[in-house]
């Protein structure tokens, strides 16, 4: 898999809006709105219906009767009409979908898609999209609970790190079918779905750089609800997974899974429920040491993100108003000390700060203020240095950078960490085996 560790992809050009169209054939599919695409809810011709059934030597086949041209590989069966697309595109297509098979579900353990222990999962190019592609399942009397395909868009396949990761995106989302219900509101439900997706690009191929840029959707619109769709705020809250991963600042590899296989096994429970008790640290806490991190570039991939659009420069007093888990960020104009009122966290490259407490910042510091609830009014007072305030640098000690670091360890699975490169690239090699073009009437 040459795509994935011959040396790093990056983006060329001006990559395209991601615009998953997941999110809303999960609500056509609760029939909450009408399907944006007929694909959304109805197979199109040849998928489903297997018109053989599987060979007993374990080799998967289409699960339905695949017209025009056509790929199989181990695991996919990809299908398109236009004749112009070239064959290495297609191939890079299956290389990425196959390598994220390989890393995600061999490696890492996430769960395999519904009807992909028999057959092959469907990726269908459809040139008419208005988006990038959705993926979404169909049910009939063989998969009751409901069997993935995915739709893309074939016009930016060209743009080789961004169509890589699309490919993973997408791939992500047949597995999220597989391990959680879309019960509840839209908006509750599937931010997570698409910062997950976003972030498994780079759980499954991190020498591939194509979606970084869409750490904008989050830094140019932090003082949003954390659930919110708007702006694509949720493709950009990936950077909260790429902190929650990272042992240095969060919790380290796996919690992402560890996250989702929480939440299948509580349904009922909301994201932030399940990101406080998987990072065990209360949610707020969790968004406001990200921030910090973010705010201040601590994070590995910073020089790739975008930087954090300033609420404004904090020279002696500066107020606010926040929806829950909301951020504005304030840059420090001279050292000293500073203290909040309201119902937020503050957080420094220190650690984070409780409401009534002091904190030592220096200039050029970004602070985040980070809703504890819904519509939170603040206050913050820069002081000069050589005050004192009520309490000092009483802040969440548990959240300071010390040898403990912000958040408890220990608690991500740490069996589902990737393995060593030598045996990733030995796998991969081994796995890669000629591949045939079909075309059928």
């Amino acid at each position: 898999m040459l795509l994935l560790f011959a040396g790093s992809i990056v983006l060329a050009q001006s990559p395209p809006d991601l615009q998953c169209a997941t999110p809303d054939a999960i609500s056509a599919l609760q029939g909450r709105q009408p399907a944006s695409w007929p694909t959304m809810l109805d197979a199109p011709v040849g998928v489903g219906n297997a018109h053989r059934p599987p060979p007993p030597d374990g080799h998967k086949v289409p699960y339905g009767q695949p017209t025009g041209l056509f790929l199989e590989t181990e695991n996919f069966l990809i299908s398109w009409e236009d004749g112009s697309l070239s064959l290495d595109s297609i191939d890079r297509t299956a290389d990425a979908l196959e390598g994220a098979w390989t890393q995600l579900v061999e490696i890492q353990g996430w769960p395999a898609p519904v009807s992909s222990e028999r057959y092959l999962i469907w990726v269908i190019f459809d040139p008419d999209l208005s988006g990038t592609g959705f993926t979404t399942e169909y049910f009939d009397e063989v998969y009751p609970q409901g069997y993935p395909v995915i739709f893309v868009n074939p016009t930016n396949i060209e743009l080789e790190a961004f169509w890589a990761s699309l490919m993973v995106h997408e791939f992500m989302h047949t597995v999220h079918f597989t391990m959680r219900d879309y019960r509840f509101d839209l908006t509750e439900e599937t931010w997570y779905w698409e910062a997950s997706a976003t972030h498994a690009s780079e759980l499954a191929a991190p020498d591939v750089d194509g979606h970084q840029y869409i750490s904008a959707a989050y830094a140019e619109f932090p003082e949003a609800r954390y659930d919110t769709r708007e702006r694509a705020h949720d493709y950009g809250m990936f950077v909260l997974n790429a902190w929650l991963e990272d042992p240095d600042l969060g919790v380290g590899p796996g919690t992402m899974h560890a996250i989702w296989r929480a939440g299948a096994e509580r349904p009922d429970a909301l994201w932030d429920e399940l990101i406080a008790d998987v990072t065990r640290r209360d949610a707020v806490t969790v968004w406001a040491a990200f921030a910090a991190d973010y705010g201040n570039q601590q994070m590995p991939e910073s020089s790739q993100y975008t930087p954090a659009r300033l609420k404004g420069t904090l020279s002696e007093q500066g107020d606010g108003r926040l929806p829950y888990l909301g951020t504005d960020y304030w840059e420090i104009e001279a050292d000293g000390r500073m203290m909040a009122t309201g119902d937020v966290r503050v957080s420094t490259p220190d650690g984070v700060f409780l409401p009534q407490t002091t904190a030592a910042v220096q200039r050029g510091d970004i602070i985040a203020v980070t809703a504890a609830v819904d519509g939170a009014d603040y206050t913050l007072v820069h002081l000069e240095e050589d005050a004192r305030d009520l309490s000092q640098d009483t802040g969440d000690a548990a959240a300071r950078r010390t040898p403990e670091s912000t958040m408890t360890r220990g608690c991500a699975d740490r069996g589902t960490q990737m393995g060593s490169g030598v045996l990733v690239w030995m796998v991969l090699l081994w796995r890669r085996r000629p591949r045939q073009v079909h075309a059928e009437e």
